[in-house]
């Protein structure tokens, strides 16, 4: 079962704390995600269709306080092949988040303080049937 948190704060390039800790049942290596919307309209009405709901961001909590939990960035991208140097092979590269909407590339993701996230339990757990 999820729990509903926000974005506190951005401790760093990778680093997000997140408004729910003990208190709201977040355990070291749940998984907070954040989601993009987007709007479907249809092309010929203007009509909205629907919202498509994709991930964006994804954060492993390696921290829980009682009231407040702290993740670092899982997911990575590689930058485009780039011409000049053929037989080198671009080296994978956590995605970074910041609050600054001028600071946005290839890996990095702007976020907002307040913005909704879901906190997942960890993967064995949310497998595990008992």
């Amino acid at each position: 079962m999820s729990i509903d948190a926000r974005i506190a704060e951005v401790i760093s390039a990778t680093d997000v704390a997140f408004n729910a800790g003990l208190e709201s049942g977040v355990t070291i290596g749940s998984i907070a995600t954040i989601f993009r919307e987007t709007q479907v309209n249809d092309p010929d009405s203007g009509e909205p269709l629907g919202i498509v709901r994709r991930p964006a961001v994804r954060f492993k909590i390696n921290e829980v306080h009682q009231r407040f939990s702290v993740g670092t960035t899982t997911d990575h991208v590689r930058r485009a092949d780039s011409s000049l140097f053929p037989g080198l092979k671009n080296q994978p590269e956590r995605i970074r988040v910041t609050t600054d909407s001028s600071a946005r590339d290839y890996r990095t993701r702007v976020i907002e303080i307040g913005q909704y996230v879901e906190i997942d339990p960890p993967e064995n757990e949310a497998t595990s049937t008992e």
